[in-house]
């Protein structure tokens, strides 16, 4: 049945006797509305991006909220994850042939728009890179204590970003396939978040201001001769055995002291156990002690890795001898900056440690919290930020 005007079809109507269903609609080149199963004159039918696959929902607050919405989300998050792949690259994070849709790209993403309205994840893209957060990060290396990295950055960029296992255990670009050697966990996020770079000396590059990062248990010797570090070791009771013996020499450590340093000073001691020897500036602190004096006077006990006993004593004295030694082979850097998995970081200048005695640096590191422990692979000690 054809109508001539609309006028006919209100009589139709309102006679009783109903109008026809308007032809159904066609989705053209994509199938007939009957594959579709689309029945009523105001389904709207959308392509989805992700799926490729055609649905068709009524025009209603469900659509605009689920298919609308949701499109328009995607174009926007397009343009961000531009932004931070163009930062990401600079800052030494992203590779440049990654494209945007990469797992980086995306991790970086939803941390940074996650718990945010889009008015402020505009902002804080727009923002990068953020020169106020470099000066503030250096100047907080140079304060006394330790201090929250995070807690800088909200700060500054009224956020409130936190630790994420998969953007803090994240690799600088170049850096996937390495594993000895590698990035340490936050070394990525850090030049991310901070506008730093990752150098080719160094960990992290802030216009022009070279950070050595140092995670929780991160190692600091280099061409450390393990051989002696296991001597070492070997000479006292582990700080886990029972009794008041924890962390004092056993007999046999005993009996090596005195047959091997008898006559020699505690300077000798230290050389020859750090595995990396001994600058003038230890030898000369250390120098006018006896060796065997000292470990008469200082077979002390302790249980735990904070104890004042005899083996921990030594291993922050070595740890400091091994830091200064690795940092004299490491070049293009000003600051130590040792961090943990909550983002509390401490920092010192680079010539406070090389410039200074073993026992002015443990000192130094003691009073922002940070100690020395051995390393199960027996190949150095570690430093950790409590």
């Amino acid at each position: 049945m054809s109508w001539k005007s609309l006028t006919d079809i209100y009589l139709q109507e309102a006679a009783g006797k109903g109008v026809p269903k308007l032809p159904r609609q066609q989705v053209i080149n994509e199938g007939s509305s009957v594959e579709h199963g689309i029945n009523d004159r105001n389904n709207i039918g959308y392509k989805d991006p992700k799926t490729k696959e055609w649905i068709f929902m009524r025009a209603s607050d469900t659509y605009v909220d689920n298919i609308t919405k949701a499109s328009l989300d995607v174009t926007e998050s397009g343009s961000y994850l531009k932004a931070i792949h163009k930062h990401g690259v600079k800052a030494g994070v992203i590779d440049a042939d990654e494209s945007i849709n990469s797992k980086k790209v995306r991790a970086l993403y939803n941390y940074l728009a996650k718990d945010l309205p889009k008015n402020r994840l505009r902002e804080i893209i727009k923002s990068l890179p953020d020169k106020g957060l470099q000066g503030k990060f250096i100047n907080s290396l140079n304060a006394e204590g330790s201090f929250n990295f995070y807690e800088i950055i909200n700060s500054e960029l009224g956020t409130s970003f936190g630790p994420n296992d998969v953007v803090v255990t994240m690799r600088p670009a170049g850096e996937e396939k390495k594993t000895r050697g590698a990035a340490g966990p936050g070394e990525a996020l850090l030049a991310f978040l901070f506008n730093g770079k990752k150098p080719e000396v160094g960990d992290l590059d802030l216009d022009g201001i070279g950070i050595e990062l140092k995670y929780n248990k991160g190692r600091v010797g280099k061409d450390v001769n393990t051989k002696q570090v296991q001597l070492f070791g070997s000479l006292f009771f582990n700080l886990g055995a029972g009794g008041s013996t924890a962390g004092t020499l056993t007999e046999n450590g005993r009996a090596f002291i005195e047959q091997n340093y008898e006559g020699k000073t505690l300077s000798d001691f230290l050389g020859d156990m750090s595995g990396v020897g001994i600058d003038s500036a230890d030898i000369s602190a250390f120098n006018n002690i006896k060796a065997t004096d000292w470990f008469d006077q200082n077979n002390r006990a302790a249980r735990g890795s904070l104890g004042d006993s005899t083996y921990n004593t030594l291993i922050h004295l070595i740890g400091a001898i091994q830091m200064k030694d690795y940092f004299n082979k490491i070049k293009d850097f000003q600051y130590l900056g040792v961090f943990n998995e909550k983002g509390d970081i401490a920092g010192f200048k680079r010539e406070a440690i090389t410039n200074s005695s073993a026992q002015d640096i443990v000192s130094m590191l003691k009073a922002k919290g940070i100690y020395f422990t051995p390393r199960l692979d027996k190949e150095g000690f570690s430093v950790t930020l409590k």
